[in-house]
């Protein structure tokens, strides 16, 4: 399937669907504070795990910028 991706992990391989893939990755939207960090804005419920994957991700983008 070309919509999906292999991971690895701990020894087993897992397929996901690259939709899934792209929520991961989309970066949070969040606003500069005070004391030189950032307030983050969530509007929509989603999973601990999808959370931390994109605060994960979004740390890494505001860090590059």
């Amino acid at each position: 399937d070309p919509r999906s991706f292999e991971v690895t992990y701990g020894g087993r391989m897992s397929t996901l669907a690259s939709s899934v893939e792209e929520e991961v990755m989309e970066v949070l939207s969040g606003e500069e504070d005070r004391y030189d960090g950032v307030t983050v804005k969530i509007e929509e419920h989603m999973e601990v795990g999808v959370f931390a994957s994109r605060l994960r991700a979004s740390m890494s983008r505001w860090k590059q910028q």
